[in-house]
Parts: C-alpha cells; sequence; structure tokens
C-alpha cells in the first residue's frame, strides 16, 4: 500500500508539471510530443521586439508587453501600417508547433490567435524561431525578419503576418528521437503491460517487496537506456533496428533488475538517482527554465 501511495503522489506531480508546462508558453516545452524546446530568452526582450518593412509589427512572446493602439491593455502583438494606422494583431495563443514535421529538431512556430477587425478583415501573427547550428547560448539574438501573406475565404480577407528568426534557442535541447514514435507504434503492447503492472504494484507491491524493487529499477533502467539509444537512433530507422535497440535496452533493464535484489542498497541508491534526475528535469522543466 506504501508503495501505491508513493507512486500516486509522484504521478499526481508529473501531472501538475505538465499542467505548468502547458500553461507556461516560455517554460521548457515538450513540441509536438517530440522535441523539448526553451524559448524563454526571447521573453525577456524589454520592451518587446519589432521588425520593419514598410510597415511596424511590434509583438512579445511568454507574456503581453505591447501597449494597444489605444494604450489601455496589453497586447502580444500590434500592426502598425504605412500610414500609421495601429491594429490589433495579437491578443493570445494558439497554439506550438515544429516548424519542420519532417525535422522535429530544426524550430518551432508559436500561432496566436486571429483577431478580427470587421466581420471582413481578419489579421494574425505567426512567429517562427528556427535552428541556427553554428549560434551559441551566449550569443546575442538576433532581430526578426517579418512577411506578409494575404488571401480571401468565404468572403473574409486574411493577413497573415510572420516573424522569422534563427538562433540557438531554435534548437532542441533534447528530443525522444525514435522512443516515441516506437512506443506510439506498438502502443497496445505498452498499455497492456504497463496496466499489468500497475495492477500487480497497487495490490501486491508490498507483500512481494523485492519483485517491486525488481520492476521499479528494471523500469527505470530501460527507460534510462532507451531515451539515450533512441535519441542517437536515425529517424525513419527500420523497424528491425528500433526491435534490436528494445530487446537491448530490455536484457540491460533485467540485469539491472536482478542486481537491485541482489544489492539492495546500490539499487535503491541507482533508483533513487533515477527519481532525482527525473525530478529535477521536470523541475526545469515546468518553472527553473523560465528564468534561465
Amino acid at each position: 500500500m506504501k508503495v501505491s501511495v508513493i507512486l500516486f503522489i509522484l504521478a499526481t506531480t508529473i501531472l501538475q508539471l505538465n499542467q505548468a508546462i502547458t500553461i507556461n508558453t516560455c517554460a521548457s516545452m515538450l513540441v509536438d510530443e517530440f522535441a523539448f524546446y526553451n524559448i524563454a530568452p526571447y521573453g525577456k526582450k524589454d520592451p518587446y521586439w519589432s521588425a520593419t518593412d514598410g510597415y511596424e509589427i511590434d509583438f512579445s512572446l511568454c507574456e503581453p508587453k505591447v501597449n494597444s493602439c489605444d494604450n489601455s491593455t496589453s497586447l502580444f502583438g500590434r500592426y502598425i501600417s504605412s500610414s500609421d494606422q495601429c491594429y490589433p494583431l495579437a491578443k493570445e495563443y494558439s497554439g506550438i508547433s515544429l516548424f519542420n514535421s519532417d525535422k522535429p529538431t530544426g524550430g518551432v512556430n508559436v500561432t496566436y490567435k486571429p483577431v478580427a477587425l470587421s466581420s471582413s478583415q481578419v489579421l494574425q501573427l505567426i512567429v517562427t524561431i528556427k535552428c541556427d547550428p553554428d549560434a551559441s547560448a551566449t550569443d546575442t539574438l538576433p532581430p526578426f525578419t517579418i512577411s506578409q501573406d494575404n488571401f480571401d475565404s468565404k468572403n473574409v480577407s486574411y493577413y497573415q503576418f510572420y516573424a522569422t528568426s534563427s538562433s540557438y534557442y531554435g534548437c532542441s535541447f533534447y528530443n525522444l528521437g525514435e522512443l516515441y514514435q516506437f512506443m506510439k507504434d506498438n502502443k497496445a503492447i505498452f498499455v497492456i503491460t504497463f496496466c499489468v503492472i500497475g495492477l500487480f504494484v497497487c495490490y501486491f507491491g508490498l507483500k512481494a517487496f523485492k519483485v517491486t524493487i525488481f520492476i521499479m529499477a528494471a523500469l527505470a533502467a530501460f527507460f534510462c537506456l532507451a531515451l539515450l539509444l533512441y535519441e542517437i537512433t536515425p529517424l525513419d530507422s527500420e523497424q528491425w533496428v528500433l526491435w534490436t535497440v528494445f530487446i537491448l535496452c530490455l536484457i540491460a533493464s533485467l540485469a539491472a533488475g536482478y542486481f537491485a535484489v541482489k544489492l539492495e542498497k546500490l539499487g535503491f541508491f541507482a533508483l533513487g538517482a533515477c527519481l532525482g534526475v527525473v525530478g529535477f528535469l521536470f523541475l526545469y522543466t515546468a518553472i527553473l527554465s523560465g528564468f534561465v
């Protein structure tokens, strides 16, 4: 029972941290369930970002910092035409997605919800931060370039504005590699397996304490090794390659579980270390990355 309570508390904490990630756009985020990005440095621009090309776009990331046209509130973005006419451009986020789904570590799109000026005119801002593989974290963030795309649909004119930049922070600092796709392709197997393990630990975890230690240590070792190996496995690898990596991770995890039972103190230490690393990663992702 004690083990199941601990696991419940751990799962609840992870869910709460995941919610925090979702709320804080500038925390390190998992984009499209694949790659982690941290665009918090872009949110530190004071007062906000500006770009011109015959017209001007003022915008901010992380929080609304741009004064509205009548200075009554703060927005994420505004558009100033060549004739100095001011219009609201971005009031709230719509979502964050990969810049290129075929290259999930190459950048992100920050999309804002469309703003209707009238029943026939709609403005929208899309900010793209691309990966610059030659940049470093100490480099000054480069300015944004802007472009515009207009189209009509159902008697409504849409004016989309794109702000684009490339930097170190447009590169994913960590990604799940082929692990996520492999688990997604074989989700039935993993769902059944984890349901069985969860039920066993919940009802028999304390009675079969050594078996529980074996399972926890094996799972920790499996995912630590899998995250490492699947990340360096080339994308779109053949299924036999992915299954080979899986079997290697499984064998190594069974060995880790065995040694965790035979060498209890070492097993507890290793398991605690793994949980500590996972806890720190979630803490950094949800809270600390916003201050980096």
